[in-house]
Formats: C-alpha cells, structure tokens, sequence
C-alpha cells in the first residue's frame, strides 16, 4: 500500500511540475519590442522585449549576429523567443496594471493603417517598434509595426500606438 501511495504522489508531483513549466511557458509570450536592426554591413540588431510577465528583456546579437529568416506575420511562440534570445538580460519589470493597460491598446492599432513609408537616409538602419498580436484560432504572432524610424520611416495612424511607443521609449536600463 506504501508503494501505490509513494507513487501516486510522485505522479501527482510530477504533473504539477509539467503543468507549472506549461504555464510558465504560456505566460511569457513577448507582447511588446523596441530595436535597432541595421543591414548595411553586417548585422546589427539590439533592443529590448516586454514579455506577458512584465519582464523587460535586453537583447543584444553582437556585430555580425545571424537572426533567423522568419515571417513576421505568423511567428509561433518558440520562434518569437528565439529571435530575441542572444544576449537575452532581464533588466526590469513593469507593473501588472500599467502591462494589462499597454495590451490593451494593441487590439486598436492592429486594425488602424500606417503611414506612408518615406525614404529618410541610407545605410542608417532602423529603429523600430512593435507590438505582436496573438491569432487564437492558429496560435500564431503577427508583428504589428507601431513605429518606424530610419532608412524607411513610417508609423502607425492610430493614436494608441504612439502611446505605446512612448512607454516603450521610457523603458530604461536600470
């Protein structure tokens, strides 16, 4: 009888744990992006993420970096992770209620239109922001542009992007 007791708790423990790392893994999806990427001689892109923790994340893929080649417009939750994992450094945490107001913004400027794209420079890169929005029916993230400054520069029409790009722009290193 120990023996079944014994076991049953250990199974019990076991799927408490997979459902715990589940649950860890579901709610730190990526919301949120502010980086600089730059083409012209090498790869250069850096920046920091805002995940569904309110974990702000630096990332940083050194000169010369190789970011994977992936769409934009349907990136499953791995890929998003992977994309911004090199030099991946928590520096911050941003409140629960100041979080959960940001999300819900995004609904807003993923249907508003973007500015006409204007050419501004070259070989200066860019500097971007984006949000990326869940697709429940398929599970995947599309990336939606909030804001985009430099060789191409447009943004987005909808007041609530500015909002957000201006939370992003104060999240700071500590």
């Amino acid at each position: 009888m120990r023996k079944v007791t014994l076991l049953v708790i250990c199974l019990w423990l076991g799927c408490a744990a997979m459902l715990a790392a589940q649950s860890e893994a579901t709610t730190t999806d990526i919301l949120f992006a502010r980086y600089y990427v730059n083409l012209a001689e090498g790869l250069d892109f850096k920046g920091i993420t805002v995940n569904s923790a309110g974990q702000v994340h630096l990332f940083d893929y050194g000169y010369n970096g190789r970011m994977p080649e992936l769409d934009r417009n349907a990136l499953t939750s791995d890929q998003l992770k992977t994309l911004y994992e090199p030099g991946k450094k928590l520096i911050a945490k941003v409140a629960p209620d100041k979080l959960q107001q940001m999300i819900a913004l995004v609904p807003a400027v993923a249907v508003a239109s973007i500015s006409e794209r204007v050419h501004e420079a070259c070989d200066m890169g860019a500097y971007k922001s984006v949000a990326y929005l869940l697709d429940a029916q398929t599970t995947l993230y599309k990336e939606i542009n909030l804001k985009t400054k430099g060789d191409w520069s447009s943004y987005n029409l909808a007041p609530e992007a500015a909002e957000i790009v201006e939370w992003l722009n104060s999240l700071k290193e500590n």
